[in-house]
C-alpha cells in the first residue's frame, strides 16, 4: 500500500489542530510560585525550632532529679514492655484442652462418604 508522505502530514497537522481544539484551558494557579515556596521554607523553620524547643526542654529536664528519674523509669518501663512482646512464650494447650477440641472437616475431603 504506497500511501503519500504529504497526506500523512496534512492528516496529522489536522489531528494536531482538533486536538489541541479540545483541550481544556489551564487554569491560572491560585498562588503565585514565589508564595507557595515561601510557605515550603517556612514549614521547615518552624519544624527545627520545635525539634530545638524539645532538645532545650529535654536537657533542662534532665538537669532536675525528680524528672530525670522519672524519665529514666518511663523509658524502662517502655523499654521492658517491648522486650516482652518480643520474647513471649508461646502457650502450648494442655491435654485436657486437646483433648476438648473440635474440628470440623467438609465433606468433599474426607474419604468415606457416610462421614
Amino acid at each position: 500500500m504506497n500511501v503519500d508522505p504529504g497526506v500523512v502530514a496534512r492528516r496529522g497537522e489536522r489531528l494536531g489542530a482538533l486536538l489541541r481544539a479540545t483541550d481544556p484551558p489551564v487554569p491560572a494557579m491560585v498562588y503565585p510560585a514565589e508564595r507557595v515556596a515561601r510557605a515550603a521554607r517556612h514549614r521547615v523553620v518552624v519544624r527545627w525550632r520545635a525539634a530545638a524547643a524539645i532538645a532545650v526542654l529535654l536537657a533542662a529536664a534532665l538537669g532536675v532529679a525528680p524528672v530525670r528519674a522519672w524519665i529514666v523509669r518511663t523509658v524502662r518501663a517502655v523499654w521492658s514492655g517491648a522486650a516482652t512482646r518480643r520474647s513471649a512464650p508461646v502457650a502450648t494447650p494442655s491435654a485436657a484442652e486437646a483433648a476438648s477440641r473440635v474440628a470440623f472437616t467438609p465433606a468433599a475431603m474426607c474419604d468415606s462418604p457416610g462421614v
